[in-house]
């Protein structure tokens, strides 16, 4: 579990800084942000971190959650969502985008969450659509719903789900 979170961390620094960096030379300029929001797919708030500049977006995000069920097998549930995809102004504040969103769940014990009827690694797959709302130069409401959506529930059920999924939230841009 914790090379998984080592790994994630080293592809996350390397996914925010080359993109930084760029800009330094002259290349259009990425902003970075962090964002909060409501993520369906999870069923939770999230805390994430981005870049985006004029015509892509980028994102990391995470939920830590701890479980003590009345079984008193207790467990923690940590969840990583990315985003990738493309922007484009539609008025003067407003910007749609879309582009692929993820997550996916991990557990500290799968023996503990398996007790608790969580057989497997929750999973939710899919295209994106956004729209955004940028009313001052830091501030950004956004909402992102997945018109379609692949599923693998932590009881491993697997479904298509239609117009199911989405998130919403705000974004402080730096």
């Amino acid at each position: 579990m914790l090379n998984q979170f080592k790994t994630l961390f080293i592809m996350s620094v390397i996914v925010m800084i080359g993109p930084t960096l760029s800009c330094a030379f002259g290349a259009n300029c990425w902003q970075p942000s962090i964002s909060f929001f409501y993520d369906e797919t999870i069923e939770d708030f999230a805390v994430g971190f981005g870049l985006q500049n004029e015509k892509m977006e980028f994102e990391i995000s995470g939920t830590i959650d701890f479980n003590d069920p009345a079984s008193g097998i207790s467990y923690t549930q940590y969840n990583i969502g990315l985003i990738s995809g493309l922007r484009h102004h539609l008025a003067k504040d407003v910007t749609g985008s879309f582009g692929f969103l993820g997550n996916i769940g991990f557990y500290d014990s799968f023996y503990n969450a398996g007790q608790n009827g969580k057989d497997n690694d929750p999973l939710t797959l899919g295209p994106y659509l956004g729209l955004g709302y940028q009313p001052t130069e830091h501030i950004s409401i956004f909402v992102r719903i997945m018109p379609v959506s692949y599923e693998r529930t932590s009881s491993n059920q697997i479904g298509i789900e239609v117009f199911q999924e989405g998130l919403m939230g705000m974004k402080y841009l730096f």
